[in-house]
């Protein structure tokens, strides 16, 4: 509604990507603020790189025991490609196209899951719904952590896991977050389980 109202582009941009016998969603949210000028281009730029990135090295990161390599290199992918942005829109440097960035990637029963900055991942079982990653604020609740940042793989977290008895994932950026999560009690409510089962 803010955008509407505002008439301002949304920010946030999401990606699904089924390749190689891996699935990849990602979600990221365009920073706002009037220094974050192309925002919505480097989230839309992030998704896509991690989605194809992952469909097609699935195995290289999740059987690389050195996860500072794993993180290095999924940063260092999403830089890479917001460079060719700097160049088409004649930007003065990546801030201008910060984001957060969350994602999921399943191969068989294997998961691999990144996030970093705020919102949400969780899971949903038999046994409810849980976080699997949970919302990373900077130095007051208002700043976060972004991919653009020169440190990020330092912030980006890398889970290596297992569908077990997981029926979805749920990925979220903090405004639904706020809505569905306590940060007091790290409870998620039961309305995400209802959400996914409807999708």
């Amino acid at each position: 509604n803010k955008h509407i109202n505002r008439g301002t582009p949304c920010e946030d941009a999401s990606c699904t990507l089924s390749r190689n016998g891996v699935s990849v969603v990602c979600v990221a949210d365009g920073a706002g603020g009037s220094k974050y000028t192309h925002a919505r281009f480097g989230a839309k730029c992030a998704v896509d790189c991690i989605a194809n990135l992952l469909c097609d090295h699935f195995d290289a990161f999740y059987f690389e025991n050195r996860e500072s390599i794993s993180r290095s290199l999924l940063v260092t992918a999403v830089h890479s490609s917001m460079a060719d942005l700097l160049v088409e829109h004649e930007l003065d440097g990546l801030e201008r196209l910060s984001c957060t960035l969350l994602f999921v990637a399943v191969k068989g029963d294997l998961v691999l899951a990144g996030h970093i900055g705020d919102g949400l991942i969780c899971r949903v079982s038999s046994h409810g719904v849980s976080p699997l990653t949970l919302p990373a604020n900077g130095e007051n609740a208002s700043s976060t952590y972004f991919i653009t940042f020169p440190n990020a793989q330092e912030y980006l977290r890398f889970i290596r896991t297992t569908t077990d008895e997981t029926h979805a994932f749920v990925l979220m950026t903090d405004g639904v977050e706020e809505m569905v999560y306590d940060s007091s009690t790290q409870l998620v409510r039961p309305v995400v389980a209802r959400l996914a089962e409807l999708a």
